[in-house]
């Protein structure tokens, strides 16, 4: 009788395995550490702290609808751009209307050659501006608050500035001028307000130095000529007593105070006929 072979057939029980609760990595139920992230199978992870925002230092509310727009220390950029960090989609705001610094604890502002301009308690923003807590801020039509945790704004007494020299047209009306940059152009917030088509929102600056006069041009649209060159735009060109002026096609006389006042004190050299 011929033996018959038996075959013995292994069944090996396939064990179910162990996720790692980590990195979600299947695992041997023999293993005691996770084969992937070395995590301890039988342990379980602590929860990852939640990130918590920082309160922002300062915020600008709208009066319209009481929106709150957080600033964050350094430069705010604030238009109609998407790349602004304060979005106002107004159509009287232009795409970037506006900065906001936020340095040491203390606030600025300062309008980017908006259409529209930046006011700022009532007052015409025509260079960096300090801003404190409660102060109101008209962009265009939209007037916003500045509240949070900056600096207050100290009321300083008003000192009269001396004026230093004229601008006079052709029809003898003088425009004053004084030490400093004094904007010329057509908005209402400029030093020199020239409400003629022709010529540009911020068209160009007188500046003195403490030692020089200049003129420069902003880059506007019907030029600035200076003794019948053109300025070229952003280009500062010294300036003398009696130097002409043209912006876009309104003439003006560049005269220094001193010299002006002496012209006037001047008498008449006409003489009258005896009657």
């Amino acid at each position: 009788m011929e033996a018959s072979e038996e075959k013995t057939v292994a069944v090996s029980e396939v064990a179910s395995s162990v996720e790692c609760p980590v990195c979600h990595t299947a695992n041997q139920p023999t293993e005691t550490w996770c084969t992937e992230c070395g995590f301890r199978l039988d342990a379980t992870p602590g929860e990852a702290p939640a990130e918590v925002e920082e309160a922002p230092i300062a915020t600008l509310i709208s009066e319209a609808d009481g929106r709150a727009y957080p600033l964050k220390t350094g430069e705010n950029l604030i238009g109609r751009s998407p790349e602004a960090d304060v979005l106002i989609s107004h159509p009287s705001v232009s795409r970037r209307h506006a900065l906001v610094v936020i340095e040491d604890g203390a606030a600025y502002i300062e309008d980017l050659g908006s259409t529209n301009g930046t006011i700022i308690e009532g007052k015409p923003a025509t260079a960096r501006t300090r801003i404190g807590p409660g102060m109101r801020i008209r962009l265009g039509e939209v007037t916003l608050r500045l509240e949070g945790s900056i600096a207050e704004v100290e009321e300083t007494p008003a000192i009269e500035e001396k004026i230093a020299a004229f601008l006079i047209a052709e029809d003898g009306t003088k425009y004053p001028l004084h030490a400093g940059t004094n904007t010329l152009g057509r908005r209402s917030d400029n030093s020199v307000v020239i409400p003629d088509p022709y010529v540009s929102g911020r068209h160009a600056e007188v500046i003195f130095d403490g030692n020089t006069w200049y003129i420069k041009d902003n880059g506007s649209t019907n030029g600035t000529y200076l003794n019948d060159e053109r300025c070229p735009p952003e280009e500062m060109k010294p300036l003398k007593d009696g130097d002409r002026l043209v912006f876009a096609r309104l003439t003006f006389r560049f005269r220094l105070a001193d010299t002006e006042t002496e012209s006037a004190d001047e008498p008449s050299t006409e003489t009258q006929q005896e009657t």
